[in-house]
């Protein structure tokens, strides 16, 4: 108990005071209509006005506490402006001392009350804010939060007491501190929603566009990092218009030519804060409101490329895995942003090779995350696998729509760009430059490489070929530097065919040197080989799928263009029989100098 309470409690007059205060009070037990309040009210404010000698009010939580109840949203005007009266009789019988020292008695009632008031109540309630809580001035900051999320709602834009709002918010910026007021803005974005129009209407319609960022620190407040989580929050508002007023504060807070740069920028920021801020700022692109995407266009349209391509790139990783595998819109986003960006010409087409190969790796991982596979099958696939997966893949409806999502972001692109790319990514997999490892951590490795030369081998019978002219075959056993022979020559039953690459063939990698070793790798070297990655089953499945188009498309060609020749002119010599009767190639009449042709069987004996 506060000592002047208890001296007072020794004087039989206050204690008097007390007595008829609190028998006033109980007549809020026994109303049970809103006019029985108004009643009480008015035998309150009597009671409060029997004795205006004592500034201590007896009794004065539960006065706080029957005041609040006055004012709940259900109530009628009539209601809330007689509390509203009994309000300003307590303020001028306790002066600003002990208002001061109480105001979270009172405030607990007052400060929600302008978000749902009459028209005819809230000139009123601003009037109370003017005479008793400006004057309080800094004694005002253990509730200056509250205070501010109390006073936005009066800055909805067509409400008659919109100019008097911010001009009371001007005034307690001055009595309290632009930066301490700005403050109490951004945290009061952070914490409710329902503020967030009114307050970055308040920010936007006041900063000095003319003016260098850097002069207008204040309207950031102090707390830099709560300014970002704030400014996320917005961006994501399910509001559009707080989107907006956002990103006009972003193009002119934050552009990114200074943004960075601690001399020019407005705060203080790292690059993980704004690869934060540019990646929900990306996401407005999902409204496909037009107003959303020029603000946000002329933003990022400077100085940007790195900072957007990582932004992408944390939006393809951020998807929680903790959330419901049947919120298929979860899954959705990354490739709906990336869609949108295409339509952009100076951006999305710029940008799509770098973040491509992290669409690809999240595509894979949403689907198997999708369908219940919580790691990737080490063991090589085979078709029935492949085939039960595909049945899962279209029996999941989550599945089915980002199948269909990622389908209409390909589709976007032209075939030669993907083959291109893909073959680009091929040549980073098989590259032997350690320090190209090194600087791209997310460059595709061996591991990468192994499923797609796997996937090849077992469907390489349903791929149309071109007609192609013969190709130079050299049964050589494949030898790697410094080594003996890894594998014997992978051959064909019916042709008894070796196959390797000739030196003439090694220009398929362009940019290699392989002056160094024989194949230009080595299965020992960490910086080429990755976890999960296997030299000998690619090049296995590499020399079968090869082995079998020549058998299948090449050798067949040969044999009837040599076939043909033999009809239309007969050999006057007897030919040399293999020893199923077949003629040998080793033994036809004129040969093409610069076609090595395969050994043939000798018969045996």
């Amino acid at each position: 108990m506060d000592p002047e309470e208890a001296e007072l409690l020794n004087d039989y007059r206050y204690r008097s005071y007390a007595a008829v205060i609190e028998k006033a009070l109980r007549n809020f037990e026994s109303s049970s209509e809103w006019a029985d309040l108004i009643s009480s009210l008015g035998k309150l404010n009597k009671a409060l006005q029997s004795n205006l000698k004592y500034s201590l009010l007896p009794r004065r939580l539960v006065i706080g506490k029957r005041l609040a109840q006055c004012l709940h949203p259900a109530l009628p005007s009539g209601v809330h402006l007689k509390a509203l009266e009994t309000y300003e009789i307590i303020f001028k019988i306790i002066g600003t001392k002990w208002l001061a020292r109480d105001l979270f008695i009172y405030s607990s009632g007052l400060f929600p009350l302008l978000s749902h008031a009459a028209m005819a109540v809230k000139p009123v309630l601003l009037g109370l804010y003017e005479r008793y809580f400006l004057p309080l001035q800094r004694a005002l900051l253990p509730s200056l939060q509250a205070f501010t999320m109390g006073l936005l709602p009066g800055l909805e834009e067509g409400l008659e007491v919109y100019d008097r709002t911010d001009a009371l918010l001007c005034r307690l910026g001055h009595l309290v501190g632009q930066r301490v007021l700005y403050g109490a803005l951004w945290g009061s974005v952070l914490v409710c929603p329902l503020v967030r129009l009114p307050a970055t209407l308040f920010i936007v319609s006041h900063f000095d566009r003319m003016a260098a960022p850097r002069l207008q620190r204040d309207m950031l407040g102090t707390d830099y990092r709560l300014v970002v989580r704030s400014i996320c929050l917005s961006l994501q508002d399910s509001n559009v218009l707080v989107q907006r007023n956002m990103l006009e504060i972003l193009l002119y807070f934050l552009p990114f030519a200074t943004c960075l740069d601690p001399a020019e920028g407005a705060i203080p920021l790292s690059r993980e804060d704004m690869i934060t801020v540019v990646s929900a700022a990306a996401l407005t692109l999902l409204r496909r409101d037009m107003s959303l995407n020029r603000r946000l266009y002329a933003w990022i349209l400077a100085h940007s490329r790195e900072l957007l391509v990582e932004a992408l790139v944390s939006i393809l990783k951020q998807k929680d895995s903790k959330s419901d595998p049947e919120n298929v819109l979860e899954y959705l986003k990354p490739f709906r942003v990336i869609i949108s960006l295409l339509d952009k010409p100076e951006i999305g087409p710029v940008l799509v090779s770098d973040v491509l190969l992290e669409v690809v790796r999240a595509f894979h991982c949403y689907c198997r995350e999708s369908l219940g596979e919580d790691s990737p099958n080490s063991s090589t696939s085979s078709s029935t696998s492949s085939s039960h997966i595909a049945s899962k893949m279209k029996e999941n409806k989550v599945t089915s729509e980002i199948i269909k999502t990622v389908n209409m972001l390909f589709n976007a692109m032209s075939a030669d760009y993907l083959w291109d790319y893909l073959t680009k990514r091929f040549h980073t997999c098989l590259s032997s430059s350690a320090s190209v490892a090194r600087s791209n951590p997310g460059a595709p490795s061996l591991s990468n490489l192994g499923r797609p030369s796997t996937s090849l081998y077992f469907y390489w019978a349903s791929l149309p070929l071109r007609p192609v002219e013969p190709v130079v075959v050299v049964s050589e056993p494949v030898v790697w530097a410094n080594q003996e022979a890894v594998f014997q020559p992978a051959g064909s039953e019916d042709s008894g065919l070796g196959l390797s690459a000739s030196p003439s063939e090694q220009h398929l990698l362009p940019g290699r040197d392989w002056s160094d070793t024989a194949m230009g790798v080595c299965p020992q070297r960490e910086d080429v080989w990755r976890r999960g990655g296997s030299v000998e089953s690619i090049t296995h499945n590499v020399q079968e799928i090869l082995a079998a188009v020549i058998n299948r498309y090449l050798l067949c060609v040969v044999e009837e263009d040599q076939g043909k020749a033999a009809a239309a002119q007969p050999d006057r010599s007897a030919p040399s029989l293999g020893k199923k009767g077949s003629r040998s190639p080793g033994r036809s009449g004129s040969r093409d100098p610069h076609v090595h042709y395969p050994r043939s069987k000798e018969p045996a004996g």
